[in-house]
């Protein structure tokens, strides 16, 4: 037989090919078996949930964003099962797994973790390439409790499977717990590539800020920049990448930022990888994560406030409403409850205002206290609660609305009083301030009282029957130990309200009085008393509310008998318009101590004087130490005791910001100013408090008066070692040398006291002779009135006794005028009264100041005895009744006790001094620049009308 040679040739050709192939199939498999990777879970320890242990080759991810595995052991070693699931309570089986290269084929064996019942589920492998499409499927049924080594595998003939889903697709129970026992991996293309990783899930607090990693995973050798975006963000949230774009290495931080005004709930995010070189990936991969933002707080209040359904009591009328706020478990209290945007005649507490969350609950109730006046119409204002911790806020808005009904004429009065403090306008803080009904004629009846709050401001509400006109009368007295009067009157200072108004409508608002000396220029009484009270304040706050041992502190004012502050025991005299800085400069309202040194350096003496003896004891420290220093300087040479008391004076009014010495060796402790440096550096030197530094005074064996005595006592009561801090060192410096002034504690001058009083006196010469002129008027119009009905009303019986108010207030001011007459006369004799012997002069004040009051009293007894007498004859009409009734309660009241208690000059209103401080309603107005600006741009505007009509 022969064959052609064509023949021969194709079926060399064929045999040779079929043998090219079948070598390649080997040599393929072969390689492939070489290159072939197993993983499995023999050497990490149980109960370790599965992550990063196989990396960098597999890296397990939560499958449906919060399904993990575990490692378990089992008789044939450990295996994966992956069934946790925090918090979840119905969820299948699941494993999701990332490859740091792309895979040709992956083999798994794996089983179904016996569940004592028969189960067979489809369990299902999906491959995916780095785009996540699916390249490569497999089902196979498995039964529960067959082994761990059933295998399952995947292949691609791209070799682009870059990670793989587990998971069953019939298991509508969820009963199956998918196992591994191992994973065979073969490597597939070395293309360039990516994939992501990150968090699946992400758990914030509206307002909060929260970073967050992201991981490129780079197959193939993936190199260059890759690009991030975001997809599905809330409007609200900032986010970020950082970097953006990242060239090198494979892992890049991004960032959440949300407001407050966040909508709470959850969003799928998006998050793209742009590769911008082919060297990096072939296209964009995508990553997907949960955003989950919850608020802080959540506020339950009802969004319709009806003030129709107030509680009623008497002037004001009140709405009480649960408000709850549920806080998120990562946020933690304390929670504070505010309100906004009422309107003015509206006030809201809360019960509790602060939240504490007791015994870890996430949930607390306050209640809402809505106080409002009576007869207000409050048409739909929309008004805020507020929850806040110091970092999360959040807001409830509610609408308030509704007229709460008005008893009878019941009403709110409200204002502010302030003081031009030298050209600072300040509030009046802590005084009392009293409400009067405006009565026609003799006494007004006072109706309530309460405290200015720090803002200056009062607000009471009154009850009424009828409509009457209302005023507020201010007190220079916090009623807690300080108030202030003139010297030969005992009642504390005061001053009206600059307006009145009437209760017809629910709220009076008495607007702003202001008080000035001066023009604004001078230090008003309200000043003064202001700087006193903040002192004793001060001195309550650092004793823990423990009054100083003298008691009450009394701020007493001279017109002209004196010329120099000076201070005894508990008492202070102060020259009428003394300011209280030792400088020419205004307050700023920053600093007590800068404000009111000199309130605080006479404070000082009382509680030295407290400590140290009685009047007696002053009088006799007077005579053998302090006689020939009524004018002193900071850095003058006296002696120790007269040094020590006014060293310790400077040292509590904190006189200098700096302490320095006033001689080369600055341990001459007859100089004043070196014992307030050494107080102050006894105090910072052992760390004591200015509580401490009067205990030593309270805690005396003997009198203190020396700087070296004082020493002596701390020492013993402290027990330390003095020589650890000798007098001047460790003293308080700055670099640069500030110049201090040397400041004099002397007296006004004589011309300037003669001055005032002198105005003083011819204004009220001029005030008698405009109220003798009233006098005879009333007497006229007294006796012409027809008294001889038996319906005389209240205006025809206060016009008959009015002559007898006028009197009285006449004769008032003649006694007046007579003090200050003969205070005058001394002083054009060149000198005030005696103040040599403290005892003495302080035992006269007070005689002086009784027998005035009581030649004050004797006048008022008489004159009202005589209206009484007057209104007697038509004592049956319900007018004279009445008006009698209100004279008789004043006399028994005037009668008793000599009229102690009963201060005749506010009773009729008699001011002490018509040059006084002076009130007004206060405007900021307008500064004078303003003006000028407003001129010149009008005059600007009209030169360019003028101008572009001239083109």
């Amino acid at each position: 037989m022969s064959y052609t040679t064509k023949n021969n040739c194709n079926f060399c050709n064929s045999f040779a090919a079929k043998i090219s192939r079948t070598l390649t199939l080997i040599f393929i498999t072969i390689c492939a078996a070489l290159q072939a990777q197993t993983f499995d879970f023999k050497s990490l320890t149980p109960g370790d949930v599965l992550a990063n242990q196989l990396a960098p080759d597999i890296i397990f991810v939560p499958y449906e964003t919060s399904i993990k595995g575990t490692i378990e052991s089992t008789p044939l070693g450990n295996v994966a099962q992956f069934h946790l699931c925090s918090g979840c309570e119905f969820f299948p089986s699941g494993a999701h797994a990332l490859f740091s290269g792309l895979k040709q084929s992956v083999t798994i064996h794996l089983g179904l973790a016996p569940i004592g019942a028969p189960l067979q589920l489809m369990v299902r492998i999906n491959g995916f390439d780095a785009a996540g499409n699916v390249v490569a499927s497999t089902d196979q049924n498995i039964t529960a409790g067959s082994g761990f080594n059933n295998e399952m595998t995947i292949s691609s003939a791209a070799g682009n499977i870059a990670s793989i889903i587990v998971q069953t697709t019939n298991d509508f129970a969820a009963n199956g717990i998918i196992t591994f026992s191992d994973i065979k991996l073969i490597a597939g293309s070395t293309a360039p590539d990516f994939l992501l990783k990150g968090v699946s899930e992400i758990d914030m607090i509206a307002g909060d800020y929260q970073p967050e990693p992201l991981e490129i995973i780079r197959l193939g050798g993936s190199t260059g920049q890759i690009k991030f975006t975001i997809t599905g963000l809330p409007s609200g949230v900032v986010f970020r990448f950082n970097p953006n774009p990242i060239a090198d290495g494979a892992l890049i931080g991004f960032e959440f930022s949300p407001s407050t005004n966040v909508t709470p709930g959850i969003y799928p995010l998006i998050i793209t990888g742009q590769p911008l070189t082919a060297s990096a990936g072939p296209g964009p991969r995508t990553y997907t994560l949960t955003l989950k933002i919850a608020r802080a707080f959540t506020i339950f209040a009802t969004q319709n406030l009806d003030l129709s359904i107030c509680k009623p009591g008497g002037p004001t009328g009140t709405v009480t409403v649960p408000v709850t706020v549920r806080r998120a478990g990562t946020v933690a209290g304390p929670v504070t409850l505010s309100m906004e945007g009422l309107p003015p005649d509206v006030k809201a507490i809360f019960n509790p205002a602060v939240l504490t969350f007791p015994g870890n609950v996430t949930g607390e109730t306050s209640t809402l206290t809505i106080t409002t006046a009576a007869g207000i119409d409050v048409g739909d204002v929309l008004v805020q609660i507020h929850a806040s911790n110091g970092k999360y806020e959040t807001t409830h808005f509610a609408d308030l609305h509704g007229i709460c009904s008005r008893e009878n004429k019941d009403f709110t009065i409200k204002g502010f009083f302030l003081s031009n403090h030298k050209g600072f306008v300040r509030p009046i803080e802590g005084a009392v301030v009293e409400i009067y009904r405006d009565v026609t004629a003799w006494f007004d009846d006072k109706v309530g009282s309460t405290t200015l709050k720090a803002d200056g401001s009062f607000e009471l509400g009154l009850w009424a029957n009828n409509e009457d006109a209302y005023y507020a009368k201010l007190q220079l007295n916090d009623e807690q130990g300080v108030y202030l009067h003139e010297g030969y009157n005992s009642g504390s200072w005061e001053a009206n309200s600059v307006n009145r108004g009437s209760n017809k409508n629910p709220v009076i608002d008495l607007g702003t009085t202001l008080l000035t000396k001066d023009d604004g220029s001078g230090t008003p009484k309200a000043s003064i008393w202001q700087g006193a009270h903040n002192a004793y304040q001060e001195y309550l706050k650092g004793s823990g509310n423990q009054k100083p041992v003298g008691g009450d502190y009394e701020i007493r004012i001279w017109y002209g008998i004196y010329n120099n502050v000076t201070t005894k025991l508990t008492s202070t005299d102060w020259p009428d318009g003394h300011q209280t800085m030792f400088t020419n400069g205004s307050p700023k309202g920053l600093d007590d101590f800068v404000d009111y040194p000199i309130n605080f350096h006479e404070f000082g003496h009382t509680i030295r004087g407290g400590l140290d003896g009685d009047l007696t004891h002053l009088d006799n420290d007077y005579i053998n130490y302090y006689i020939n220093y009524d004018e002193h300087t900071f850095c003058q040479t006296t002696n120790d005791a007269f040094a020590f008391s006014e060293g310790w004076a400077q040292f509590w009014s904190k006189e200098f910001n700096i302490f320095n010495t006033c001689t080369a060796d600055g341990i001459n402790f007859n100089v004043e100013g070196n014992v307030a440096n050494d107080l102050n550096n006894l105090m910072t030197c052992f760390h004591k408090s200015r509580n401490d530094m009067v205990k030593v005074l309270a805690q005396r064996t003997d009198f203190i008066h020396s700087d070296a005595e004082y020493r002596a006592a701390f020492q013993t009561l402290f027990s330390v070692d003095l020589s650890t801090c000798p007098p001047f060192k460790n003293i308080r410096t700055t670099s640069a040398v500030i110049p201090r002034p040397e400041i004099l504690y002397k007296r006004i001058p004589f011309k300037i006291m003669t001055e005032r009083l002198q105005r003083d006196v011819t204004d009220r010469a001029a005030a008698i002779r405009e109220h003798e002129v009233k006098y005879k008027t009333a007497i006229a119009k007294s006796a012409a009135l027809d008294t001889t009905s038996n319906k005389v009303d209240e205006q025809t019986s206060f016009a008959l006794i009015e002559p007898l108010r006028l009197k009285t207030e006449l004769e008032l001011m003649r006694l007046l005028q007579g003090v200050f007459q003969q205070q005058l006369r001394t002083l054009k004799m060149g000198d005030t009264l005696p103040t040599k012997n403290i005892r003495v002069f302080d035992d006269s004040i007070k005689v002086s100041t009784f027998e005035f009051q009581k030649h004050a009293t004797s006048i008022a007894i008489e004159n009202i005895s005589a209206a009484v007498k007057k209104l007697n004859p038509i004592a049956s009409t319900v007018a004279g009744k009445t008006i009698i009734a209100q004279l008789n309660r004043t006399l028994l009241q005037l009668q008793s006790n000599s009229g102690r208690g009963v201060d005749v000059f506010k009773l009729f209103e008699i001011p002490v001094s018509y040059s006084d401080d002076t009130t007004s309603e206060y405007s900021k107005g307008i500064n004078w620049w303003i003006w000028i600006a407003a001129i010149l741009v009008i005059a600007l505007l009209i030169f360019w009308l003028f101008r572009k009509r001239a083109a």
